[in-house]
């Protein structure tokens, strides 16, 4: 194979003729003719005589996505999704306590600070093994400050039951038995305007904000609600400790260090 290799080598160097057939300049020839051919086409297309009023309305409908009373009606929506339909959970199962609000008794002592908080976004995209142990790692905190968020529900808002099914078994304790042999204390939220508000373009992500001054109801994705200052963020299918810990290696944050040592001598000793 080398000698072969060697001989066709030294052919070519000594001046060896192009194989039969084989026109450089025809091939030159053709590219010209397509190249004249595609400049022809492109300038005999005619004008899109709609393009000035799909401008017109392509802008009108960002501006009334950014008013305020759109807004208003986003967070008000959301908020009654999370009333009628994540509600449900809480009602019927008393260990999961409500998104930052009061600690249970007996409950674990939380390790951020009430203006701190860690967002963990994901889809149905997400494979149900990385879930299910993000589910888990959270519900070893028992810090209402950690929330897992969806962008939307699946397939579209009118169709609940299918992200109700989703939410349900990404929360069961023990998938062979069900919702009847409990589900962990987690606080799951669909809030597009959070995924909006830190650039969420792909998931799994986690995002820690050091510091969050709530200002009123609502999703604090919107700024009338909440003043934010830095966030940070790290993306990939990884353990959510490892997540946290690379981090805080920029943040530098003493609560987070905290969450981080829960994982390594709390939940998973």
């Amino acid at each position: 194979m080398l000698a072969a290799l060697s001989l066709a080598c030294a052919g070519v160097a000594q001046g060896a003729s192009a194989a039969p057939g084989f026109d450089l300049n025809a091939v030159s020839g053709v590219i010209a003719r397509a190249k004249g051919l595609a400049a022809r086409m492109k300038n005999s297309m005619p004008e899109n005589a709609y393009k000035r009023e799909g401008e017109i309305e392509a802008r009108k409908a960002f501006e009334f996505y950014e008013s305020s009373a759109f807004q208003r009606r986003v967070t008000l929506e959301n908020e009654r999704l999370k009333k009628e339909v994540f509600g449900g959970f809480k009602a019927y199962y008393k260990d999961l306590g409500p998104h930052r609000g009061k600690r249970a008794k007996g409950e674990r002592k939380e390790k951020l600070s009430p203006n701190e908080r860690i967002y963990l976004f994901i889809s149905s995209s997400v494979p149900e093994a990385t879930l299910r142990t993000y589910v888990e790692q959270i519900a070893g905190l028992g810090d209402p400050n950690v929330v897992v968020l969806m962008r939307g529900f699946i397939g579209g808002m009118k169709y609940m039951g299918p992200t109700l099914n989703f939410v349900g078994k990404l929360l069961e304790k023990d998938p062979s038995c069900g919702l009847s042999c409990g589900i962990y204390g987690v606080n799951v939220e669909v809030d597009p305007l959070l995924f909006r508000r830190y650039g969420i373009l792909q998931v799994p992500a986690v995002v820690y904000v050091p510091d969050i001054e709530v200002l009123g109801p609502g999703s604090e994705g919107l700024g009338r609600n909440a003043n934010v200052g830095k966030a940070y963020a790290f993306y990939g299918d990884a353990a959510l400790s490892y997540s946290l810990k690379r981090i805080n290696e920029e943040a530098k944050s003493a609560s987070l260090t905290a969450v981080i040592k829960e994982f390594k001598h709390g939940f998973y000793r």
